[in-house]
């Protein structure tokens, strides 16, 4: 729903992406309800983490839809990891990028096990519309250079995100070249 383009101007989701969050969330829960599922949990992330209205909209959702809105903190990269780690061997070095719409998880790995993980407060919404800081870029590649010392060879790529394909687009398109290569 790209939340984060009303978030990251507006600092809060406007009434009409409120409804059609609302619109969306029913749907899901008629698959939902459709296929009895057991278990299911409605994660938000960065845009909803930062917007000022989340709990008028937590609030509403519950009360139309009675389903539940989970802010994720700290555990998104956890609920990443457990989605991944059957990919993970021993002894193979990993660097996860999980791109979001408002952040960057990047993560290493030694076969299953975490090295290293840190965010960014950069994302698809915000480098398409260019509130993507220049220092946060050289954060992230100095970072990610300061890591190198865990790596076994060169580390297997994995990245994951509902925007990831969207930015590789534009990197395919030269749009942007923040990625230093394997050399550099």
């Amino acid at each position: 729903m790209r939340l984060g383009h009303d978030v990251f101007k507006n600092q809060s989701i406007s009434v009409e992406n409120k409804q059609r969050l609302t619109q969306l969330l029913k749907a899901f829960k008629i698959l939902i309800d459709l296929h009895g599922a057991d278990y299911y949990m409605i994660c938000a992330t960065s845009a909803f983490r930062d917007a000022n209205n989340k709990q008028e909209i937590v609030h509403h959702v519950q009360e139309v839809l009675n389903i539940t809105i989970h802010i994720v903190e700290g555990e998104e990269a956890l609920l990443i990891y457990e989605a991944i780690r059957r990919l993970l061997d021993e002894p193979n070095s990993y660097l996860h990028v999980d791109v979001g719409g408002g952040s960057t998880e990047v993560s290493l790995y030694t076969g299953p096990s975490k090295i290293a993980s840190r965010s960014f407060d950069l994302g698809y919404i915000r480098i398409l519309e260019h509130d993507d800081a220049a220092a946060t870029w050289e954060a992230m590649q100095a970072w990610i250079t300061t890591q190198k010392q865990y790596f076994t060879g060169i580390p297997i790529g994995i990245a994951t995100g509902g925007n990831i394909r969207k930015l590789a687009q534009l990197a395919k398109r030269g749009i942007k070249n923040y990625f230093p290569s394997r050399d550099s």
